[in-house]
């Protein structure tokens, strides 16, 4: 995704398409193909423009959602 599309996502469809993300990265590095690695990184790519957006927005995103520290 372009950082342009993103922006144009309201808070609540910012924090699905995050938790979006997350479940695609999840499910393509269990079940993808091991041959476009570049996918995988495409993905957390994107995930980090999504958290990017919504810090610049002061939206909260649930830590359900995200890796937990420590």
């Amino acid at each position: 995704m372009r950082p342009k599309e993103i922006r144009e996502l309201g808070d609540d469809e910012l924090i699905a398409k995050e938790k979006q993300l997350r479940r695609e990265l999840f499910d393509y590095f269990f079940n993808g193909p091991r041959s476009k690695p570049h996918l995988m990184k495409a993905i957390k790519k994107d995930i980090a423009r999504v958290l990017t957006i919504a810090t610049q927005r002061g939206v909260h995103i649930p830590s359900e959602y995200r890796k937990k520290k420590g």
